[in-house]
């Protein structure tokens, strides 16, 4: 993109053409690229939803807030999570959320630690990690295999955040009230420890299923991605991070050869969902993805 771009630009130059100020614009890009600092903070301005030579004082301040938590593409990801405001910028409440974020520090470690994460993680080490050319879906996919064969699951359900944290030594584990954070934000992942916020109230509420959902996503976030420190699991869709965190927890939870052997015996989706507490959409889901699943499993 960028040598096409160039191209661009100098058949401008060439033809004496730059009412629009492209020139001028692609040679502050350029300079900013070569400097990776400056890069970073165009990334996340840009993750943001705002024009990084022409932010304003709060939302520089909110990315150098936000860069206390996150770094890389979890920053990234995490900024573009946010709910949209009316100008189209990210996060509506922000005050509230760097605060939230701040205070989880001071949570006791048998409230949120997942002891045996730790310990899992520290065993898969290199075979956890993506392999090369493995899209991020295929490696949360193959490690949920990895882990439900750790743990014997043998397809089980865990129907409570308490029942799947507990399969992690965690005797004490407790949601983080969470009501006027940003609404996307559905867990933050540092090292072993998972902070999971509650379904909420009004039209932003969970259902139910959707708890567990997400702490699973935690979990897959953390065995998957421990190159970095802190994660966020939120909405954010076409995102490799969340792609990773959703595949892991789908296979985890609901697997797909124990759906499609339930479908044979007769069972409808509902039913399937029910049994494994997860929504219908996850095991219609697991069921569009079952050659890529199985191909997740023998990817070199």
């Amino acid at each position: 993109m960028a040598g096409f771009v160039d191209r661009v630009v100098d058949k401008l130059v060439s033809e004496a053409i730059d009412d629009c100020g492209a020139v001028l614009a692609w040679h502050r890009v350029c300079a900013s690229r070569a400097d990776p600092e400056e890069a970073a903070f165009c990334e996340a301005a840009g993750a943001l939803g705002v024009d990084p030579y022409a932010i304003d004082d709060e939302d520089a301040t909110f990315i150098e807030q936000a860069s206390e938590w996150f770094e890389g593409e979890a920053l990234i990801e995490f900024l573009a999570g946010g709910v949209r405001t009316d100008d189209g910028s990210g996060f509506s409440n922000r005050v509230s959320t760097v605060s939230w974020l701040r205070e989880l520090e001071s949570r006791q470690s048998y409230e949120c630690r997942l002891p045996t994460l730790a310990e899992l993680g520290k065993d898969f080490g290199q075979s956890a990690k993506r392999r090369s050319h493995e899209p991020a879906w295929s490696q949360g996919y193959r490690v949920a295999n990895m882990l439900a064969r750790e743990l014997c699951m043998d397809g089980r359900s865990l129907a409570t955040p308490e029942a799947l944290a507990g399969r992690f030594g965690a005797d004490s584990f407790q949601r983080v009230h969470a009501d006027a954070i940003e609404p996307g934000i559905r867990a933050v992942v540092s090292d072993s420890r998972i902070h999971l916020r509650d379904r909420g109230r009004g039209k932003h509420q969970w259902a139910p299923q959707a708890e567990t959902f997400a702490l699973a996503r935690a979990i897959g976030s953390a065995l998957c991605i421990s190159q970095t420190s802190r994660r966020v699991v939120n909405g954010l869709h076409d995102a490799e991070e969340q792609a990773v965190g959703r595949s892991f927890a789908a296979e985890f939870l609901a697997p797909v050869e124990k759906i499609v052997d339930m479908k044979t015996e007769g069972l409808e989706e509902y039913e399937i969902a029910q049994e494994f507490r997860v929504s219908e959409q996850v095991v219609a889901h697991q069921l569009q993805n079952y050659e890529r699943i199985a191909a997740a499993q023998g990817s070199p």
